[in-house]
């Protein structure tokens, strides 16, 4: 063998030396890799992620009780307040416009005030005579002084 083969020779089996240590370095590595994969570990992980979840979802229900249950307390006070308001209003107008009836009607006969009333309002009939008989006596004073003033 002459001086030439046999450094080529030193060249190519340092080369595949050093082709070993890196490959070992990668397989090395690789094992780390899979290290962090345990599987106990990733198990572990999942389920604590998936407990984290379910307590997310839990508050999540909890709060939702709670807005549910503050959302329908003050839809309930707005109600009972636009109720209220609604009633007031519907009352002074109620008794606005019965007044008025009485005022035309207390110009008609008495037969002719009942017909009417029969006809147009039978529910209210009675009120609306009583009404026209008293001239708006029957209801109630403050109106009434409203009226006249």
């Amino acid at each position: 063998m002459e001086i030439w083969q046999i450094v080529l020779l030193g060249i190519y089996t340092l080369a595949y030396i050093i082709v070993i240590i890196i490959q070992q370095k990668r397989i090395d590595s690789m094992k780390t890799f899979m290290n962090i994969f345990d599987l106990d570990k990733v198990q572990k992980y999942v389920e604590i992620s998936e407990k984290a979840a379910k307590l997310q979802y839990e508050n999540l229900l909890a709060d939702n009780e709670k807005m549910k249950e503050i959302a329908m307390t003050v839809v309930k006070e707005e109600a009972d307040n636009m109720k209220q308001f609604y009633f007031d209003s519907l009352k002074k107008k109620n008794i606005e416009m019965a007044m008025a009836l009485v005022k035309l009607l207390k110009v008609k006969s008495d037969e002719e005030i009942v017909k009417f009333s029969n006809q147009n309002l039978p529910i209210m009939k009675d009120i609306i005579f009583k009404g026209v008989k008293s001239y708006g006596n029957i209801f109630d004073d403050e109106n009434t002084e409203n009226d006249k003033g």
